[in-house]
């Protein structure tokens, strides 16, 4: 049965779950930055501590009228994963074409076209994804007991497909964009896209030499109120200041790349969490010291720097990253 319309629209909730809170922050900073194929793994773990799931499968629109299994986790993921949908077809296609969630029925049309016994499946919770009218696709939900899902669960969902909806249109549109743009024109340092790249080769590194690996995350706090008071071409020349204090901090091997509108990130091979701790300390000196001169007394650069260590604290550049975020301090 199809959820009234009175849930077809992002419910407002207003205790929403820490973790709902973690996942809008961290939806909203790799908008345009990392590809879905690892951003999509993350969110339904996350999604894991506050909903239940036997199986999660994210279906995104590919065209041609069709839905595409772009991530599955769960039970039967291989069988899953690429498996497409017509839309207006099966429970998903239905949600996707007519933009309403359904919940609390029988699962079996989603699985009429893939090999298997998908007979477990007793109940699911789909929702759809949507983005300034636009349907993007679906986050649907199978469980193996009937009648699990809540209203309140609904709620929960919707609330987490408008935090999705930005990084699939940004992942739709920037795919073109990022073709060619390496160099940040600002800073002369490699974007993030670069790190995305490079970091699964130098996660494996340190795996195979079980050695160390670090991440900071460096990010300018009043990068914004000094553009206001000085002007763009200060702000600019402030960040360039702080990308250079940075790189005289680094060593050789060293990745350094600029992160979003005000920050960048530094992945350190072979450094330790205490290590990497120390020089955080380091640089927070450094910049706030040198890179104010640039601006002047009366808006000194202020910066915020957290870090985190592989393996402890994540296994891959994404889940390093966001547990530097985490960490910092003012």
């Amino acid at each position: 049965s199809a959820a009234d319309s009175s849930a077809s629209a992002p419910a407002q909730v207003l205790d929403l779950p820490a973790e709902l809170i973690l996942l809008s922050e961290f939806c909203s900073t790799i908008a345009g930055h990392f590809e879905l194929k690892d951003v999509l793994p993350l969110i339904a773990a996350r999604m894991k501590k506050v909903l239940p799931f036997d199986t999660c499968v994210f279906y995104l629109y590919e065209g041609s009228d069709c839905l595409r299994a772009a991530y599955a986790t769960g039970m039967y993921p291989e069988q899953i994963s690429g498996h497409r949908i017509v839309v207006g077809k099966g429970i998903s296609g239905w949600v996707m074409a007519h933009k309403r969630p359904m919940m609390n029925t029988g699962p079996a049309l989603d699985f009429q076209d893939i090999d298997g016994d998908f007979s477990l499946f007793k109940d699911t919770l789909v929702v759809p994804i949507i983005s300034k009218e636009e349907s993007l696709g679906t986050i649907s939900l199978y469980a193996q007991k009937p009648s699990t899902y809540t209203r309140m669960e609904l709620e929960i969902l919707q609330t987490l497909t408008g935090f999705l909806a930005p990084v699939l249109m940004e992942s739709k549109k920037g795919a073109a964009q990022a073709a060619g743009k390496v160099l940040d024109p600002v800073t002369q340092i490699p974007r993030i896209s670069y790190l995305t790249t490079a970091g699964p080769r130098l996660i494996s590194l340190a795996e195979r030499d079980r050695a160390p690996a670090s991440v900071l995350s460096i990010e300018i706090r009043n990068l914004n109120q000094i553009s206001r008071l000085y002007g763009a071409s200060i702000a600019n020349s402030a960040l360039k200041k702080v990308a250079d204090c940075i790189k005289q901090e680094l060593r050789e091997t060293d990745v350094l790349v600029r992160f979003g509108h005000r920050g960048f990130v530094a992945f350190l091979p072979g450094v330790r969490n205490d290590q990497a701790i120390h020089c955080a300390q380091r640089l927070r000196h450094q910049i706030e010291s040198h890179a104010s001169a640039t601006v002047g007394q009366n808006c000194p650069v202020v910066c915020r720097i957290g870090t985190a260590s592989y393996p402890k604290d994540g296994i891959s550049i994404l889940a390093l990253l966001r547990s530097a975020q985490q960490n910092s301090e003012a």
